[in-house]
């Protein structure tokens, strides 16, 4: 009987917790350090030209101002000026 009211407590908070903003926040963080998500980054030139674009399903570590990512090829790439990381 214990056992049951634990067990049943403890699903209904992990109910609770997974619908609010937090928890879905630290799920999908936690998904994108596991996985990796599909993204968009995409580099622009000062007049807001595209320089260049990667589509990849990578880690991305932001380093204040410049981000660091591999490739869909196994390349190690930095950007850094202006850039917009979008989620597929």
């Amino acid at each position: 009987m214990k056992t049951t009211f634990i067990i049943s407590t403890f699903v209904l908070i992990v109910a609770l917790c997974c619908s609010c903003g937090r928890m879905q926040n630290v799920t999908k963080h936690f998904h994108s350090w596991a996985t990796g998500l599909d993204r968009k980054i995409t580099l622009y030139d000062l007049s807001g030209k595209v320089i260049k674009e990667w589509k990849t399903k990578a880690q991305i570590e932001d380093n204040g101002g410049s981000v660091y990512f591999i490739d869909s090829n196994g390349k190690a790439v930095t950007v850094s000026g202006t850039f917009i990381i979008q989620e597929e």
